[in-house]
């Protein structure tokens, strides 16, 4: 997908940025690339999902993204703690 590929160009520069404007310019293309692959999961998940469904499989991508929001913080810091 153009979004992974966006994303580990994004990578990329930050790895290798030499200075702040740089570093800047990764973060937003990191960050436009994360806005573009949910817009693509949420046109999916509406388009594919039979309609008696719809607003339970969205209602179930948007707590996965909340989840994911929770999870990942605390297990870094449990991790660092350790």
């Amino acid at each position: 997908s153009l979004s992974l590929f966006l994303m580990a160009a994004a990578m990329l520069v930050m790895a290798t940025a030499s200075a702040y404007w740089i570093l800047l310019l990764g973060t937003s293309l990191f960050g436009f690339a994360l806005g573009a692959m949910g817009v693509v999961q949420n046109t999916l998940v509406t388009q594919s999902a039979p309609a008696q469904l719809r607003t339970r499989v969205l209602s179930g991508l948007h707590s996965m993204y909340g989840l994911a929001s929770l999870s990942a913080p605390t297990l870094v810091a449990a991790w660092l703690i350790r």
